[in-house]
């Protein structure tokens, strides 16, 4: 991942990842979620030394399946499903309360 970058509406930080197969920019909340989270997370090293990810979202029963490892195995990185940051942006979404995780 690159440097750390805030949203610009709620100052939160956020991690920036390629959505697949759009080629989209897509924020998400720096911490995975196995309950809010949609996206399936890859980090990649370039022969750069760059570091970037790349997500893909899930749905349906692949999204079911995909909560319930994030369930059982929570220290599996591989596992994790990560949350798009305009879901729970507190300036996006006044009517939320602040998510503690």
């Amino acid at each position: 991942m690159g440097r750390p970058a805030w949203c610009r509406e709620c100052g939160h930080e956020i991690a920036w990842a390629t959505l697949i197969p759009s080629g989209k920019a897509v924020p998400l909340d720096v911490s995975p979620d196995p309950e809010l989270g949609i996206y399936h997370r890859r980090f990649i090293t370039e022969p750069t030394g760059r570091r970037t990810s790349t997500v893909v979202q899930l749905s349906g029963h692949d999204l079911d399946e995909a909560r319930d490892r994030a369930r059982r195995y929570p220290a599996d990185r591989a596992s994790r499903l990560w949350v798009p940051h305009f879901a729970t942006c507190p300036a996006r979404r006044p009517h939320l309360t602040e998510i503690t995780r």
